[in-house]
């Protein structure tokens, strides 16, 4: 099966299931041939059945992801759970927890989980980039920038990262090396759109650069032109400015794209004032 010959194994679990059809390494490979085949009410049976041959935690923690694949996340929380149970040090079985905690939209307990992760293993990327953006969520930001850097240094370069990173460092008001960083992210993926948005945010706080970040604002537009989060920033930059006409041509724009705006409704109220 690692060298890709699929129908190959399917071959042979099939010869092996017509000698002992309760041979549970087979039935879960059966599994995971049908989870490649994005056959998962399939993959589901083939993992069920190995695991009342033989509960090991691997075959639960198979079952587990392709539970998740069918968006069944309460389902793949138990067998993650069951699975842990039985092998309580392993890493990747408390990531794949915390992954269905996020599905389930419980980030608090998705942290912590990551964080046990972290536990288990400090050099563990995943873990360790899931818990920092969920520390930034709870505006922890000098936690969430631990956390980056040590993403950077497990995988450096990675763009993703350095914009998590410049943004951490923004809202801790560390605004140069919140630029240094921003622009490596975009050296790395330049067509980003949140990268060169936040390459506004940045410039717009450090003085006599706003000038230049209404240019990134645009810049941003030129790949997502109704993104709410930029051409709010937008607006309440061309306030600042005094570019009143702009700035309530973007809120109109924006009115059309989200009625009911009520913070630019009070900026186009000043800007009119």
């Amino acid at each position: 099966m690692q060298a890709g010959r699929h129908l190959d194994a399917q071959i042979c679990c099939e010869r092996v299931l017509a000698i002992n059809s309760s041979h549970a390494d087979t039935l879960n490979l059966m599994g995971l041939l049908s989870h490649r085949a994005g056959q998962y009410d399939l993959a589901v049976e083939w993992m069920t059945r190995a695991i009342r041959e033989d509960p090991k935690p691997q075959y639960l923690a198979n079952l587990g992801t392709t539970l998740l694949r069918q968006a069944r996340y309460e389902d793949a929380l138990k067998a993650f759970d069951k699975a842990i149970q039985l092998k309580p040090e392993d890493a990747e079985l408390w990531k794949n927890l915390g992954n269905a905690l996020l599905k389930l939209d419980r980030p608090d307990d998705a942290l912590l989980t990551f964080q046990h992760v972290l536990k288990l293993n400090p050099r563990h990327r995943d873990a360790a980039y899931k818990s920092g953006y969920l520390l930034h969520q709870r505006e922890r930001f000098e936690e969430a920038l631990a956390h980056f850097d040590l993403c950077d240094e497990l995988q450096p370069n990675d763009a993703l990262t350095l914009q998590m990173r410049a943004l951490s460092l923004l809202r801790l008001k560390r605004l140069d090396e919140a630029l240094a960083v921003n622009r490596q992210a975009h050296a790395l993926d330049p067509d980003d759109a949140a990268t060169r948005n936040n390459m506004g945010e940045i410039l717009k706080r450090l003085p006599n650069r706003q000038q230049e970040a209404l240019q990134w604002f645009d810049r941003a537009l030129e790949i997502r032109p109704d993104s709410i989060p930029v051409l709010e920033n937008k607006a309440v930059l061309l306030m600042q400015l005094h570019r009143f006409d702009e700035c309530i041509a973007v809120h109109k724009h924006l009115s059309r794209l989200n009625p009911g705006n009520a913070l630019m409704t009070f900026y186009v109220s000043s800007c009119i004032c």
